[in-house]
C-alpha cells in the first residue's frame, strides 16, 4: 500500500473520510482470503499491473506504479522526447519525478533535475547530469522541455523562462495552466491530466515495467524508445501499524520517491 497525495487529500477538509476510514487507495499483492468489502480494490489498476508483471515486478511495485506508472506513461507520451534534446525537471525527488528521471535519461535526453545536496546522489543514479537547486534563479536557459511535477501552474513563469522559443513545458498540477500566466506565446504549454487513458493505460504501463518500448501516440512526434524498464524509487517503507506516520511523513516531511506501507 503507498501513502502518497490521495491521503492527503482525503485527511484534509477537501473530502474528509468518516472514522474509521481506510487510506491507501494503491494497493497490490497476493490476496490471502477474500471478502465483499475487499473485492473493489481486488479488482483495481494496482492487481491488474501485480498480475501482468508478476514475474518482474514485486507487489511494492507495482503499487507505487499504479499513479506513477501512469502520470509518466501519459507525459512521456505527450512530451516526444527526442535524443540529445535537453530538459528541465522541477520536482524530481517525488513519486512522479524518480520515475520520469531514468526513463528520460534512458531515451538518450540530458536531464536537469531540481534536488537539495541531500538527494543529488540518488538523482545523478537515476541518470540526471546536472542537478540545481529549487531557486528559479538556477534553472537552466534553452531547454528542449520543462516537466513541472510540483509547483502550482498558476506559477510557472520561471519554469517558461528556462524553454528555449518552440520548446515544451509540461505540468501535471492544478490549477489548469493558462498561456496568457507563463508570459510566453511561443512555448507549448501542456496539461497533461489522462483521467481516461486515452494515452494508455495500466496495460501500457505493466508493459514498461516489464522492460517494454514507449509506443508513440498518433499525431506527434515519435518519443524515443525508453530503453529500460519502469521503475518506481521506494524512498521509505512502513509497517502496517506505522500507516499513519507514513501519511504524517507525507505530509510534513521532505520525502523522496514513494512512501510504502507493507503488509
Amino acid at each position: 500500500m503507498v501513502a502518497g497525495p490521495v491521503d492527503q487529500v482525503v485527511h484534509g477538509a477537501v473530502h474528509p473520510l468518516p472514522v474509521p476510514g481506510h487510506r491507501g487507495v494503491h494497493v497490490a499483492g497476493a490476496v490471502q482470503e477474500r471478502q465483499v468489502a475487499l473485492l473493489p480494490l481486488v479488482r483495481g489498476d494496482g492487481h491488474e499491473l501485480q498480475q501482468r508483471s508478476a514475474r518482474v515486478l514485486p507487489a511494492e511495485q507495482a503499487a507505487a506504479l499504479a499513479t506513477a506508472g501512469l502520470t509518466v506513461r501519459a507525459v512521456l507520451a505527450t512530451a516526444g522526447i527526442r535524443a540529445g534534446e535537453r530538459v528541465l525537471v522541477v520536482g524530481a525527488t517525488g513519486g512522479v519525478g524518480t520515475t520520469l528521471v531514468p526513463l528520460l535519461a534512458a531515451a538518450h535526453a540530458t536531464v536537469v533535475a531540481t534536488a537539495t545536496e541531500h538527494d543529488a546522489d540518488l538523482l545523478r543514479t537515476l541518470g540526471a547530469a546536472e542537478i540545481i537547486g529549487y531557486d528559479e534563479r538556477d534553472y537552466p536557459a534553452g531547454v528542449d522541455a520543462a516537466f513541472n511535477l510540483t509547483l502550482p501552474s498558476d506559477r510557472l513563469t520561471g519554469v517558461a523562462r528556462a524553454v528555449r522559443p518552440g520548446g515544451r513545458l509540461l505540468t501535471i498540477t492544478y490549477p489548469v495552466p493558462q498561456q496568457d500566466r507563463i508570459a510566453r506565446d511561443d512555448v507549448d504549454l501542456r496539461f497533461v491530466l489522462d483521467m481516461e487513458g486515452t494515452l494508455g493505460g495500466m496495460r501500457e504501463v505493466a508493459d514498461l515495467a516489464a522492460g517494454g518500448a514507449l509506443r508513440p501516440t498518433t499525431g506527434d512526434s515519435p518519443s524515443a524508445s525508453t530503453g529500460g524498464p519502469l521503475r518506481a524509487t521506494i524512498g521509505r517503507r512502513y509497517t502496517l501499524d506505522e500507516g499513519a506516520q507514513a501519511c504524517v511523513d507525507f505530509e510534513r516531511r521532505h520525502t523522496t520517491g514513494k512512501l510504502v506501507v507493507v503488509m
